[in-house]
């Protein structure tokens, strides 16, 4: 684990230096080489490093099996698989050039939007509801790809002044065809109709989490259908589909904070309102085996709003400091949790030890 450790102090203590005195030509110099390290990373690992890796290079070798010997993987990544193929024929070359294209978007996004970058980098590393963010970029190499396009089609959006131009819909385009299910992320381009209310958000939050918590009491029936329809690969082992309140909770109450405290302009930019959606679907869905990858298009945002936040210059210095700490406490036990989980039982997304195929 001590590739990871080394990035997790890295980027906390910078974040907690710039916090104090901030620098923005010293965060922007930082930010460049602290966001390499963290992409080269996920760039440079071995085949056996992410649970799915070892799949996406079986499928980038034998581009005409399908991926896990489907035939139905989604087009514009067959198209993708296809140019890697014939590009080259190393494996350690696949992994490095996919991760460059699906992790550079997030880096893009955090230099265009965050106020504090480091402490966004902080975020994306260690930030999540099952597993954290960027663990889950070690595997899900569809879904990142989808999640980058995502990310630039959001971006060319808010250029646009929020209205949907060739590009966003290209782009849109070619995010559904990479993973099917980024085409929930439709619905973003819909929320600038949409004006939150303070207390009815705090209600949908509130709603959302005891919906949540029923849906995980009926989970025989919706076990039974699931199976019945052929999705039962969804839902996890009965013993694990009890109601986590850690899932939910940690995000729900930081959306509920920045509702409570925050000035009405806001929590009506997009970022926000994108973040929230993912909070409440979270809330949801929470009990279904892969909730926080389904989520990841929205959560994601969570990366920009919350340094944001803590940049308001709405809120005391004091009130900064105790949401910052209060912050980097939480999602640094959620970070060494995780990893010493992958490290003790040997599953989820598994990515200890770190092995790079270079050496």
């Amino acid at each position: 684990m001590g590739i990871y450790t080394f990035l997790y102090y890295s980027i906390l203590i910078t974040s907690i230096l710039l916090f104090i005195k901030s620098d923005k030509k010293i965060e922007a110099s930082l930010f460049i080489i602290l966001s390499v390290f963290t992409i080269l990373i996920v760039a440079l690992r071995d085949i056996s490093v992410g649970t799915d890796t070892i799949n996406y290079v079986d499928f980038f070798q034998h581009p005409e099996r399908g991926y896990l010997w489907r035939h139905t993987t989604e087009p514009f990544y067959n198209l993708i698989n296809l140019f890697f193929h014939n590009l080259t024929g190393e494996y350690g070359l696949f992994i490095t050039l996919s991760s460059l294209m699906y992790l550079i978007p997030v880096s893009i996004l955090i230099n265009k939007y965050s106020k504090f970058k480091i402490f966004s980098l902080f975020l994306f590393i260690t930030m999540g509801t099952a597993s954290t963010i960027y663990f889950l970029y070690f595997s899900m190499v569809r879904q990142a790809f989808a999640t980058a396009f995502f990310i630039l089609a959001l971006i060319s959006f808010i250029d646009n002044n929020q209205k949907i131009n060739k590009k966003v819909f290209i782009l849109s385009l070619l995010m559904i065809l990479t993973h099917y299910s980024s085409i929930i992320c439709l619905i973003v381009f819909f929320l600038p109709k949409i004006s939150i209310k303070r207390v009815w958000a705090i209600v949908v939050i509130l709603l959302t989490i005891a919906l949540g918590y029923s849906i995980s009491r009926f989970y025989n029936y919706l076990m039974i259908l699931s199976t019945t329809i052929g999705k039962g690969f969804y839902f996890r082992a009965l013993e694990e589909t009890q109601f986590q309140i850690m899932t939910v909770l940690p995000m729900s109450l930081i959306v509920t904070t920045i509702l409570i405290t925050a000035n009405r302009e806001f929590y009506n930019t997009l970022l926000f309102k994108v973040f929230f959606l993912g909070v409440a679907l979270n809330n949801i869905i929470g009990m279904v085996s892969n909730a926080d990858r389904m989520n990841l298009y929205f959560l994601i945002m969570g990366i920009i709003v919350i340094p944001q936040y803590v940049k308001l210059k709405d809120l005391s210095w004091f009130y900064k400091v105790g949401i910052f700490l209060i912050c980097i406490s939480y999602f640094s036990y959620k970070y060494f949790k995780v990893l010493n989980y992958m490290l003790v039982e040997g599953t989820g997304n598994v990515i200890v030890p770190y092995e790079s195929y270079l050496f």
